[in-house]
């Protein structure tokens, strides 16, 4: 059974508490619910609440990252990016790897998240809620890998989110988790490849509603008998009810957050062209072009070169800027034969191009 509520303010977050664990989003739009976890975690009643509170929403497709990722090496950059040019890549607040939240047509994924003190913190007792539902309710052969979640962990609170594909279209999670960038090397937490299978695939019976129903109940079981399982729908992208929300999905959507967390990399490539060899080397930090070192002297003079590397320092890499500093190349008045200069140009922008 799942109830309207759409005043949980700050000053009655304590009073909805008192009736229900479990919240359930009505949006499906990944930067603000994502965002809902950590206004969840910041706004956590510590003085007051005594258990675990329960957060369900599913998304629009779209790509996940961990905090401490690196975008260009855990999915495929030239579909998944900003939004609304391609599929949306969202950089998470809590550790991890990679998901892909899938499908355009059916918003087959289920989104769990659990806030707690922190001493209230147990990721297996999480997970075995909903290893237990799966079982009891379909009687599926459910264990549980305490590698398949994230979580964000505070002095006072906590939280430990994962997500559940029940109807999805998993061809597209192939095409989606490809990376397309070469020659990377990083020190970015890497995702760990596992097999993925729709849990309609092993039951049919399985749905969103009956879902949420089923770990709600297990979670209100499991943490407060005294209380229902009743959920709480609610609207997680209004300011009046959520202070704040706007400023954490705004956060999550800009470039500084997405690509400018990325921890430190560099890409080497060396290549035979037509007319020869060329080798780049490119460090980034901070999503920022620092160091480029580029071979190419058949095709370039030293200044020319010195100019291309003097422009590319400091733009964002896979950016628009990058295309404008190459394409002078192609309005220079210079010797070298037209075909020789497309391929290069056309070489050096699959390695630091738009994405």
């Amino acid at each position: 059974m799942a109830v309207s509520c759409n005043k949980i303010i700050s000053r009655n977050f304590h009073l909805s508490l008192a009736q229900a664990t479990v919240f359930r989003s009505i949006s499906h739009d990944p930067y603000v619910n994502i965002s809902l976890d950590d206004w969840f975690y910041q706004n956590f009643p510590l003085q007051t609440q005594s258990y675990p509170l329960l957060y369900i929403y599913r998304n629009h497709p779209c790509v996940v990252i961990g905090r401490h990722q690196n975008p260009w090496s855990e999915c495929n950059s030239k579909l998944v990016g900003r939004y609304p040019d391609q599929i949306p890549l969202v950089r998470r607040r809590s550790g991890g790897g990679t998901v892909y939240h899938a499908s355009i047509f059916d918003l087959g994924n289920l989104n769990v998240t659990v806030v707690s003190h922190r001493n209230q913190y147990n990721r297996r007792k999480n997970l075995d809620i909903i290893a237990n539902a799966l079982k009891e309710t379909w009687h599926l052969d459910v264990t549980v890998n305490d590698r398949s979640s994230a979580s964000r962990l505070g002095r006072l609170v906590a939280y430990h989110h994962f997500t559940l594909l029940f109807d999805s279209k998993l061809q597209q999670l192939g095409h989606m988790l490809s990376a397309t960038t070469s020659g990377l090397t990083s020190n970015a937490t890497a995702s760990v490849k596992s097999s993925v299978i729709n849990l309609s695939q092993l039951n049919n019976t399985i749905t969103f509603d009956n879902l949420c129903s089923k770990i709600s109940s297990n979670f209100a079981k499991v943490f407060h008998p005294q209380l229902n399982s009743k959920i709480i729908d609610i609207r997680p992208n209004l300011e009046s009810n959520y202070p704040g929300i706007t400023t954490l999905k705004n956060e999550m959507m800009s470039w500084d957050w997405i690509y400018g967390k990325t921890p430190a990399f560099e890409i080497s490539h060396k290549s035979n062209l037509s007319f020869g060899q060329v080798a780049i080397r490119v460090c980034v930090k901070k999503g920022l072009i620092t160091e480029i070192d580029l071979e190419a002297d058949k095709i370039l003079t030293d200044t020319v070169k010195d100019e291309i590397m003097d422009g590319l320092k400091h733009c964002r890499f896979g950016s628009e800027d990058i295309l404008g500093i190459i394409s002078c190349l192609g309005r220079r008045d210079n010797d070298m034969p037209e075909s020789h200069l497309t391929e290069f140009i056309h070489w050096l922008i699959a390695i630091l191009g738009k994405n």
